[in-house]
């Protein structure tokens, strides 16, 4: 009985004994097992870290190959839009950033430009212009442009103020100069100043050729021929507004059109000291669209509406009330005129496949609104219209590339300053410069014109041109108008009443050559002669005509 006692003992002893090294055992393995996974993670990580490594050793040559090439292509973009003066640049943060430029110097020579023989009034003197612009695409949506200037005078004093390219016949005053080495920063200017954004991708679910976009700042407005709007690029200051601007436009349909709406700030006047703190902000606001109605033929409406406070009122030439004011101030404030004035118009242009070569171009404009002021009383804006034709025909297969074409201009005028009508066209903002001949005599306001052109290419990258000129106004009775809009000296109403004067202004003759002498240099000549008509004659006395000549050089960076 103890015997089996003990045997059973003993078993249960050896078998506690075998479980207990059984499981000893697997406890070894199991640590043997924890290291070989502990030492395989940490191989494992070590080899994870040097493949990050190395990914992001790729990333940076990556990286920086997309920098060189990209920087490749801005170069070759910048090669081949060398011609039009735009340099692209590469610029860390945003997706492209355009450098552009541009150095312009004119001698101009006058003579007899009040036609008086006898004052001896000929003038000489060069005209330099600077810009430098930057054009910034800041990402698929948002745009900036910001483009500064620079004009002055050869010679021209440190404390020179500048004034109206109208004054005493120069584009910028002579007056008080006597040469000088000194800079002027006040010459320079913000020409232009603004962003652009689109939203048409958070406004729309779809992008069928659809954009809405904005412009906010300062710009320089272009519309068609630059008929009543124009930057006026041929005026060394050129013209820029302060505003905001709505596009839209649909590029897909069948005719693709754009519409602008806009609205400017010609001049910020807080506060008229002596009249009670009246605002007499002048703005300038429209609509203006444009349409292709058919391949190669384009419809641009526009209605336009200017408000003018404080301007101009007495002609300074001969102290008579003027039948509108300028609102830009070029004559000063002689008077408070209050203007409101509407223009509605529409612009056609186009080419006839039919036959190739053949062009022509029409606008007509009519104008509507009152003038009331200190000694004035209300003024009817009515039966003001301007209209403008012109066709024109070129052989571009021909040798010599000849083109002739034909003009015709007319601009209502006021035939009775004190019959409580305005009838006078005001041609608002243009570049008559490019249209009624380039001596500038001759604005778009009381005129009728025509004008012959014919032009020829004798050699490659040169263009000469003749410009015939005939003028004479549409109401005897009102003043003799200039590329400015002001009348000319001593051509107000007043002074062509006095000797009841004939209608014919005069004829002008314009030769102009362009050469492009090298890639990013043209090189532009040319000599105007205007022959006094019947109404200079009996005005002035003198029937002696005026001369201008001009050199220009532009070079495009």
């Amino acid at each position: 009985m103890n015997s089996q006692r003990n045997i059973k003992f003993v078993f249960v002893i050896a078998v506690f004994s075998f479980l207990s090294l059984f499981e000893c055992n697997i406890f070894a393995q199991e640590s043997v097992i924890v290291k070989d996974l502990q030492e395989q993670l940490a191989l494992l990580k070590a080899q994870m870290q040097k493949l990050e490594k190395a990914v992001n050793e790729q990333k940076a040559v990556n990286e920086q190959k997309a920098v060189y090439e990209q920087k490749a292509v801005y170069e070759q973009k910048a090669e081949k839009k060398g011609s039009d003066g735009i340099l692209n640049v590469y610029a860390p943060g945003i997706k492209s950033l355009k450098i552009g430029g541009e150095i312009r110097t004119r001698f101009e020579s006058n003579s007899n430009f009040d036609f008086d023989d006898g004052k001896g009034d000929g003038k000489e003197y060069t005209l330099l212009r600077t810009r430098l612009n930057f054009d910034a695409k800041v990402n698929d949506h948002i745009s900036a442009f910001l483009e500064l200037q620079d004009n002055r005078l050869f010679g021209e004093s440190a404390d020179a103020p500048a004034s109206s390219e109208f004054a005493a016949g120069l584009p910028l005053t002579l007056a008080g100069t006597s040469g000088g080495t000194i800079g002027n920063l006040g010459r320079v200017d913000v020409l232009q100043s603004y962003v652009d954004f689109s939203i048409y991708e958070r406004m729309m679910d779809q992008s069928d050729g659809a954009n809405l976009s904005f412009r906010i700042g300062r710009w320089q407005m272009n519309y068609g021929g630059q008929k009543v709007i124009s930057p006026l690029g041929w005026l060394n200051q050129g013209r820029s507004w302060d505003g905001i601007r709505m596009r839209y436009e649909q590029k897909t349909w069948s005719m693709p059109f754009w519409v602008d709406i806009f609205a400017t700030q010609v001049d910020e006047d807080f506060v008229d000291s002596g009249r009670g703190g009246e605002d007499e902000d002048k703005i300038f606001t429209g609509i203006y669209g444009h349409l292709n109605w058919k391949t190669g033929h384009e419809v641009e409406p526009y209605f336009l509406y200017r408000r003018s406070k404080g301007g101009p009122k007495v002609d300074p030439v001969n102290g008579t009330i003027r039948p509108f004011p300028r609102p830009d101030g070029l004559l000063g404030s002689t008077g408070r005129t209050n203007e409101e004035r509407a223009t509605l118009g529409i612009r056609v242009h186009g080419k006839l496949a039919s036959l190739p070569g053949f062009q022509y171009t029409g606008e007509l404009s009519t104008q509507f609104g009152t003038i009331n002021g200190d000694g004035i009383e209300n003024l009817d804006i009515e039966d003001a219209f301007g209209g403008y034709v012109n066709v024109s025909y070129a052989k571009e297969d021909w040798r010599w590339k000849p083109k002739i074409g034909y003009s015709f201009h007319f601009a209502s005028g006021d035939d009775d300053p004190n019959d409580g009508e305005s009838e006078t066209f005001d041609q608002i903002y243009p570049l008559a410069h490019a249209y009624l001949g380039y001596i500038d005599f001759q604005g778009w306001q009381n005129v009728i014109s025509h004008q012959f052109t014919i032009s020829v290419s004798p050699l490659r990258n040169m263009l000469a041109k003749l410009d015939f000129h005939f003028f004479e106004q549409e109401e005897e009775d009102d003043a003799w108008y200039g590329a400015g809009g002001a009348p000319n000296g001593g051509f107000g109403s007043g002074a062509i009443n006095r000797v009841d004067a004939d209608d014919e202004i005069g004829q002008e003759i314009d030769f102009t050559l362009k050469y492009k002498l090298f890639k990013r240099l043209n090189m532009t000549l040319g000599y105007s002669h205007f022959f006094a008509g019947d109404m200079i004659d009996d005005v002035k006395g003198d029937d002696d005509g005026a001369d201008w000549f001009y050199l220009m050089t532009t070079v495009k960076i």
